[in-house]
């Protein structure tokens, strides 16, 4: 490792911090998508070609010229199996946002402390144990949540029962029992976690009782039940768990609200709310990348108010998200949504400059090249870079983009660049590597300019890093699009 020297903390020193509040706000507030509305037909033109080849199916089978037989329905049933409902997560929060998205009710369950720990564990064989986590008890459910070691992270794929309990039975307080039908989360749906502190599988179990009422009198239930311990059924006998019911009633609404805009699907699933707290819940699956930073738009109620989006919405994971919307539970509300904002974390651009002409010159008079030269695509969209700058702090890089497509609204945004810190997966995030091999630390990054109205957006890397190099390339990950669309959906009033 080199020594760093005073110059080099001088120049660290100096300058602001790289990333505070003001700098998200600006992130999002300085792209102010158009007005002007675009119909576009490529949905349109898909659902046309959907009719007709429905029509011609219809036709072709009652001609008889469609011979099924079992084979090939065996085949395509087993093609349809999605083991994608599995997800992976990449910490704890993952798990509680999971169980936020797919469990009605439990994200203000567990602010109204409703979910009860249970912090058990039980052995199921030598290597496996079962974690009881938490529980909640609503309505005529009991959800228990639980993870168990996973030994093996391929038998997620391979054993879609893989967690199921099942044969749950009830020890009545007179001494009988009684067996209660299970629901699992899904067929094959749950989480996986792997990393050094945890190697397990997260799923949710839903216990359904005989009536309401049945563990009113308990304090405490008695139970066994049966676990598919990665393809090793294991049985839990005489476990004892809490009971423990909250006095705020929690609803549930459903919603079937969908829309298609030329890169994204949007779903609204559901209203969940109680005690003055209400969360609509949906999802966003776009081809622009993997994770949701925001959505832009507002919603209006029969008063005439209007509400942003942007500051009640909270993503949760995968394009999962929740709005914080409670005017829901006493008002209609319309939603107009206009932009979204997507982050790409599996590509990244590449910037190569030349900076074999730097000498560290102080002189007070900086050397300035523009240029139109053409570096990277991505998402349909090219990258030039469009200036140098060399003065005494090092050299400041200008680059700007370009639409491959006139009619994709859909557009990078570079507003804000960050140097790439462990941990961290914020919108352009950079790293540097020169030609010897040397890679940019986090002080090597010179604070980055942006102009609203500016087509060229700039960032620098210190005289420390660039003097005596010839080359040093430039990766921007974690890329931020925004694409621009319209539209406006009426909810009803959630009783």
């Amino acid at each position: 490792m080199s020594k760093l020297s005073k110059e080099d903390f001088d120049e660290y020193l100096g300058n602001e911090n790289y990333y505070n509040e003001e700098d998200k706000e600006r992130f999002y507030r300085n792209i102010q998508p158009s007005k002007g509305w675009k119909k576009h037909w490529v949905p349109q033109a898909l659902s046309v070609a959907l009719l007709v080849g429905l029509f011609v199916i219809g036709v072709q089978f009652f001609q008889g010229n469609m011979p099924i037989t079992s084979t090939d329905e065996e085949e395509a049933a087993e093609s349809k199996t999605d083991w994608s409902l599995w997800k992976e997560a990449t910490s704890t929060k993952d798990v509680e946002a999971y169980y936020d998205a797919t469990v009605p009710g439990y994200r203000i369950a567990r602010e109204l402390d409703q979910v009860i720990d249970l912090n058990q564990k039980h052995a199921l064989n030598d290597e496996i144990t079962l974690y009881m986590d938490k529980a909640w008890y609503h309505e005529d459910k009991i959800y228990l949540f639980y993870s168990m070691d996973l030994t093996n992270e391929e038998v997620v794929e391979e054993n879609h029962l893989t967690g199921n309990i099942s044969d749950f039975v009830l020890y009545k307080e007179d001494g009988s029992t009684v067996q209660l039908e299970t629901e699992n989360s899904s067929p094959w749906s749950g989480m996986y976690l792997s990393d050094a502190f945890n190697n397990k599988l997260y799923r949710v179990a839903t216990i359904l009782l005989e009536d309401e009422n049945q563990l009113s009198s308990m304090k405490e239930l008695t139970a066994s039940f049966s676990i598919d311990a990665h393809n090793e059924e294991a049985t839990v006998t005489e476990v004892n768990i809490p009971v423990s019911y909250g006095s705020e009633v929690i609803t549930s609404n459903e919603l079937n609200e969908s829309h298609f805009s030329l890169h994204s699907q949007f779903n609204l699933k559901r209203f969940d709310m109680s005690n003055g707290k209400g969360y609509l819940f949906g999802s966003v699956q776009s081809d622009l990348g993997q994770k949701l930073e925001s959505i832009y738009g507002e919603f209006r109620n029969s008063n005439g108010e209007k509400i942003s989006v942007m500051e009640r919405i909270n993503p949760l994971y995968e394009g999962e998200f929740l709005i914080e919307i409670p005017e829901l539970a006493e008002n209609d509300i319309s939603m107009v949504l206009d932009h979204l904002f997507i982050q790409e974390n599996e590509e990244s651009l590449q910037l190569s400059i030349d900076v074999s002409d730097y000498e560290g010159s102080v002189s007070e008079d900086p050397v300035e090249k523009e240029m139109d030269q053409y570096m990277d695509e991505v998402n349909n969209m090219y990258v030039f870079l469009r200036s140098l700058r060399f003065d005494q702090q090092g050299v400041t890089v200008g680059i700007s983009t370009e639409q491959s497509a006139q009619d994709d609204t859909a557009q990078i945004h570079f507003s804000s660049f960050f140097p790439k810190v462990a941990g961290w997966s914020f919108p352009n995030s950079l790293t540097a590597v020169a030609d010897d091999g040397e890679e940019a630390k986090e002080y090597h990054f010179l604070q980055t300019s942006y102009q609203v109205g500016s087509e060229i957006n700039t960032f620098g890397l210190t005289k420390s890093f660039i003097k005596d190099k010839d080359e040093v390339t430039i990766s921007i990950g974690d890329l931020s699009f925004g694409e621009e669309f319209n539209w406006e959906v009426e909810i009803p009033k959630q009783d």
